[in-house]
């Protein structure tokens, strides 16, 4: 497919060059096309064959129209015709497998030939492209030499062909051949250059791949020794963890042992803790007793010491109240000197800005005085300059 559309690329349809007669002769024709053979390029070549070849086929249609006894005068027939060429062989060839064209008898009457099969043909254009492809030009060219060759009478008989132009279109077919010949050698020189190319390609391709491998099989090492590290690691941790754990369950039965043998001793304490409870009972009820008595002596001692707190608690509000007083005088007394502070400030920034005005007054007319000096000293050089104008006049009047 991609061979199919580089061909319709390459090739350009158009209409068919208009049939001019040429001023160069065959021989001239054929001597230019072998001189340029062995010179030029096969793309050169190619190009110099298909103006030859043009030139070559407007020659022969001229030759065609003067043997056509339909274009004679005087034969009686006034109405024009075009007599239709005989089918040529030549388009119906096969190509060989090397790229040459068959040899074709021009003396033989040409005969209906079967048709290429269309698949064997799709198949050398997808192998061949530009190898079985000949110019249109070349094909017209081989059409109207066996035309040419087999020349037709009143009736449509064909007659026997002219030894100069068989061994003219014979000469035409082996230019021709040489030309193909040349295409396929450049053709096989460019496919082994790019089959070289490929194989270049290719073993970049697989040093590349090799060495992505290697880059992977690295990776890999890498990651499996990564691994192998966190699983050290891993495991490390977990062997500390059950030393630490075991450490732990150690330390908590430790601990379990010295709770029951504190809880042991601490029953031990409430035993004898009771039992010192009951003898400090009976020690208990005696102190009640002292106890009431003692209560009633701080219940009279208590409420005098409540009379003692209200006469206290009294002067201490009237304190309060002085301590107000005092507060709200000092404070009153503040407010007034914030207020005068605020007034001198008040001042001291008027006057500042009274001082800012003068300042800038006094700027104001000292600019004023150096700009009235400064027109009084232009227009006296503009005196001083007018007055040696003057007196140079002057001088040159009286010097005239």
């Amino acid at each position: 497919m991609c061979s199919r559309q580089q061909l319709s690329k390459t090739i350009k349809f158009g209409q068919p060059p208009q049939m001019t007669i040429s001023e160069r002769t065959m021989e001239e024709a054929n001597a230019s096309l072998e001189e340029d053979l062995l010179l030029s390029s096969p793309m050169e070549i190619e190009t110099q064959q298909d103006t030859v070849l043009s030139d070559s086929d407007n020659k022969l249609n001229d030759n065609l129209d003067s043997l056509n006894p339909m274009s004679v005068p005087g034969t009686g027939h006034e109405v024009e015709k075009k007599v239709t060429p005989v089918k040529s062989s030549r388009s119906k060839r096969y190509i060989s497998s090397g790229g040459t064209i068959e040899s074709i008898n021009l003396d033989a009457v040409p005969q209906a030939v079967a048709r290429l099969d269309n698949s064997a043909a799709k198949h050398k254009l997808s192998i061949r492209p530009k190898k079985q492809r000949l110019s249109r030009k070349h094909r017209r060219l081989t059409k109207h030499t066996i035309f040419l060759n087999e020349p037709s009478d009143d009736k449509g008989h064909i007659g026997t062909a002219k030894p100069t132009q068989n061994r003219e279109g014979q000469k035409q077919l082996e230019l021709v051949d040489e030309k193909r010949k040349q295409e396929d050698h450049w053709r096989m020189l460019e496919a082994k250059e790019k089959r070289q190319i490929a194989e270049a390609e290719e073993k970049k391709h697989l040093e590349e791949q090799r060495f992505q491998e290697i880059e992977e099989m690295q990776r890999e090492q890498e990651r499996k020794r990564c691994e192998e590290e966190k699983r050290q690691h891993l495991l490390e941790e977990e062997k500390h963890f059950k030393i630490k754990e075991q450490r732990h369950q150690e330390e908590k039965k430790r601990q379990q042992e010295e709770w029951r043998r504190q809880e042991l001793e601490e029953q031990k304490r409430l035993e004898e803790r009771r039992r010192q409870e009951l003898e400090g009972q009976k020690r208990l009820e005696e102190r009640r007793q002292q106890e009431l008595e003692e209560q009633k002596r701080l219940e009279e001692w208590r409420r005098q010491e409540l009379e003692e707190q209200k006469r206290l608690e009294e002067f201490r509000q009237q304190e309060q109240q002085e301590g107000r007083q005092v507060e709200l005088e000092e404070q009153k007394i503040k407010e007034l000197e914030e207020q005068r502070c605020h007034e001198i400030e008040k001042q001291h920034q008027e006057e500042q800005k009274r001082q800012e005005l003068e300042e800038q007054k006094q700027e104001f007319e000292k600019r004023h005085l150096q700009a009235e000096q400064k027109l009084q000293q232009e227009e006296e050089a503009k005196r001083l300059e007018e007055q040696s104008q003057h007196q140079k006049e002057k001088q040159k009047r009286q010097e005239e």
